[in-house]
């Protein structure tokens, strides 16, 4: 990971989070398994 303060002012963190799906039986076995990785980038655009 990089700190903050490291970073320049054109550069902005994203926001990452992991987003994990299980589909279980009635037995609650794992029949199903669904990732994806989700990112959020957010600007301020000027008019």
């Amino acid at each position: 990971m990089i700190p903050k303060r490291q970073l320049s002012r054109r550069q902005k963190l994203l926001k990452i989070m992991w987003v994990v799906d299980l589909k279980t039986d009635h037995l609650s076995y794992v029949i199903d398994f669904k990732h994806a990785l989700w990112a959020e980038a957010t600007s301020n655009v000027q008019a």
